[in-house]
């Protein structure tokens, strides 16, 4: 009986020992600071076109929605990332604004952000006038990359919360829990709660620009965040 309790014992010491050993390869490892800034910098680059996507969204709470990485967003996304140049000021009020940027910097930047060759015709057709939210990349009428900005004043707030990182076989998921709404809102909760979590999958990529290239995004609408109708009554 004692041999066999003795067995026992060591073969349950040997498996805690052997789980003690195994539970680093589960847990994710740290993240250095000078990787933290090369991923941080990356999805960076998508902040224009992040943006404009999440107010606009129609997403349902708890809803997972996955982006799809064609050409066409990864002209629009490097487009409004680009250095510009302006053109003019149009609208009633003078809120809104022309841009123009080079061919040659959109894929350029589109090389950098994606590791993909794009090129500024994969841009969709469209002009000033069709343009929705705050702000918009598009082929003009003589089939040039234009910009759109709204510049005027907005009540929508836009914070991200908090970032975290997760080791995957090709490179990381940069998870972005973020504020997206009407400012007061963001004010009640002292900019502390976020509504929408942003998914970035990138790969490690040699020779790129930041080390990594983004190669998917998903979107998920986590909180329905609202002011208490009661607040500051009694």
């Amino acid at each position: 009986m004692k041999t066999t309790i003795k067995r026992l014992s060591v073969l349950l010491l040997a498996i805690c020992m052997i789980c003690a050993l195994a539970a680093p390869l589960n847990v994710q490892a740290a993240v250095s600071k000078s990787t933290k800034k090369k991923l941080n910098n990356l999805v960076d680059c998508m902040y224009g076109f992040e943006f404009d996507l999440l107010v606009f969204m129609d997403i349902e709470l708890d809803e997972v929605r996955e982006v799809t990485i064609n050409k066409s967003l990864m002209a629009q996304a490097a487009a409004l990332n680009c250095e510009s140049t302006f053109v003019s000021e149009i609208g009633e009020w003078g809120m809104e604004s022309i841009y123009s940027v080079t061919p040659k910097q959109i894929k350029k930047m589109a090389k950098k952000m994606f590791g993909k060759t794009v090129t500024y015709k994969s841009l969709p057709k469209g002009s000033a006038d069709d343009a929705i939210g705050f702000n918009a990349a598009y082929l003009n009428a003589d089939g040039n990359p234009e910009l759109w900005y709204w510049e005027g004043e907005t009540e929508t707030d836009y914070v991200i919360v908090k970032t975290t990182y997760k080791k995957t076989d090709k490179g990381y998921d940069v998870i972005r829990d973020v504020f997206c709404g009407y400012w007061g809102i963001n004010t009640y909760y002292n900019g502390k709660k976020a509504n929408y979590r942003v998914t970035y999958n990138t790969a490690k990529k040699k020779g790129s620009t930041y080390g990594y290239v983004i190669t998917g995004m998903t979107v998920e609408y986590i909180a329905d965040l609202v002011i208490p109708d009661d607040e500051g009554e009694g």
